[in-house]
């Protein structure tokens, strides 16, 4: 994927929702069409050190991405925020990111405001995605 496509108020949940979540990493899933952003998932952090990194439930995850199928939508990216590390995908992201067709957004409150950037991850390497901010 090229690029992706979300609306404004859309990329404000998602900033607020890892917000809500700190000091633990936030996690979750976006779903659409056609590289527009349709539906946030906001995702549990089951890590056993949930401020340097996160893990999903594998169950909460199926049953996400099996309600995507069902609504006739894509997962089209994986969202996480980094607590104090720069919006870039760490060596930790690198082992995680199992799905080179997706984009990997990451929200970082290194600084303020939030930085928010995407990825396409495949066999570790990184390609910066063009995040596409819309008027809701």
């Amino acid at each position: 994927m090229n690029s992706l496509v979300i609306k404004k108020n859309q990329l404000q949940q998602i900033i607020e929702y890892c917000e809500q979540e700190r000091p633990k990493e936030a996690c979750g899933v976006l779903s659409g069409k056609d590289s527009q952003v349709a539906n946030i998932y906001f995702l549990k952090n089951i890590s056993d050190n949930p401020q340097f990194c996160y893990l999903v439930d594998p169950r909460e995850q199926l049953a996400v991405f099996k309600e995507i199928r069902q609504k006739n939508q894509e997962v089209l990216a994986i969202f996480h925020s980094h607590i104090d590390a720069p919006a870039y995908p760490s060596p930790r992201d690198l082992e995680l990111a199992f799905y080179p067709e997706l984009v990997y957004l990451i929200v970082s409150f290194r600084n303020t405001p939030a930085e928010v950037r995407g990825f396409s991850i495949k066999e570790r390497e990184i390609r910066e995605v063009k995040i596409e901010v819309i008027p809701e």
